[in-house]
């Protein structure tokens, strides 16, 4: 019974959770943060073996499997919601501090980094493929590379955040250029957002919703560095009228008939992002596997499809599959597990 997995998700993620009755000023500290991101990435995790365990021929007839399977659709790309939100968070709050001395790290230890350490991983997703006999078009192998293209591996939020790196470098850096002042960020966020939009239309034509459809949490997160003391004021004061506030919003935005190139999903996510911050400010995690999963994001999420992948496309591995979902991701989850304890051998670091 794959519900089973939920519900034991839902008391593991129990321990350690603490509340707080006045508010908590450091909710967005950065292990608070990696025990969201690690809640996250676990719900990542179950997404993605979901589409091997129904491509194997698996078809749910119990109500707690259809269950499971619905409960995670539902959520959706909402579970990468936090991932960008936080980045962004992160990127405006180093600039904040640092200025153009950070802006000019950000090509090597950003975008640089991030797309070395992903094609390290599309390596070991060509290698299993050569293992396992399948063809890959020399333009898709390319293509793969830079994260427009798959030979197996999660690419589209690689591809996003890089494309958010990007934009926010590229603004960061005329910003820096132009204005002394680091108190009018506004001048930075603006364009930002604009050019954000403009991608997720061009996207549109191109790639299918999910590739662009919580993009703008990433330059939202960089807004709620630069407005968090009036958020924080006003949240102190107005706590539960807030919460409320947005899953209203949540909720319009969920289920109003109308998609405008993925712009009301992106405000869906805005919504939802809100949401968790809010109760992140009077609920906090102390679980460390949660947090030890948040800080090791990039290799859990990006080599946790290697082993589905290799068991799915083994002789014999759909049939396995189909009889022994429990077991297909237990053995997958520490696999993954595995890959990441060792992930530091061949991780890509710029001084």
């Amino acid at each position: 019974m794959l519900v089973l997995l939920y519900i034991v998700l839902f008391f593991f993620c129990l321990i350690g959770l603490r509340f707080h009755k006045e508010y908590n000023i450091d909710y967005l500290a950065v292990d608070r943060c990696n025990a969201v991101k690690g809640f996250f990435l676990l719900l990542v995790f179950f997404s993605h073996i979901n589409q091997y365990i129904i491509g194997s021929g698996y078809n749910p007839t119990f109500w707690g499997d259809m269950a499971y399977f619905r409960f995670t659709s539902s959520i959706g790309q909402l579970m990468v919601v936090m991932f960008l939100f936080f980045s962004g968070y992160g990127i405006m709050e180093s600039f904040k501090k640092k200025g153009g001395e950070y802006v000019s790290t950000m090509p090597k230890k950003r975008i640089l980094t991030t797309l070395l350490n992903f094609d390290v991983a599309v390596l070991f997703f060509i290698l299993l493929n050569l293992l396992l006999g399948k063809i890959m078009s020399l333009r898709q192998i390319l293509l793969s590379i830079l994260a427009w293209d798959s030979v197996g591996n999660s690419n589209w939020y690689i591809f996003c955040i890089l494309v958010c790196y990007l934009l926010s470098f590229m603004v960061l850096f005329l910003y820096s250029l132009f204005f002394r002042s680091k108190s009018v960020y506004i001048y930075a966020l603006s364009p930002i957002f604009i050019l954000s939009i403009i991608t997720i239309v061009v996207l549109s034509y191109l790639k299918a919703p999910y590739w662009y459809n919580t993009m703008l949490c990433f330059p939202f997160g960089m807004l709620y560095s630069v407005i968090r003391k009036e958020i924080d004021s006003f949240a102190q004061n107005h706590y539960y009228k807030s919460v409320a506030a947005f899953i209203i919003l949540f909720l319009v935005f969920r289920y109003i008939p109308i998609s405008m190139k993925g712009l009301i999903y992106n405000m869906e996510s805005i919504a939802f992002a809100m949401i968790i911050v809010f109760v992140m400010m009077k609920v906090e995690s102390d679980n460390k596997w949660l947090r030890w999963m948040g800080q090791n994001l990039f290799p859990l999420y990006i080599y946790q499809r290697l082993s589905m992948m290799a068991i799915y496309e083994a002789p014999g591995g759909k049939d396995f599959i189909g009889s022994f979902q429990i077991l297909y991701i237990v053995i997958c989850f520490i696999c993954t597990l595995l890959i990441t304890s060792q992930y530091h051998r061949w991780q890509i670091k710029f001084s």
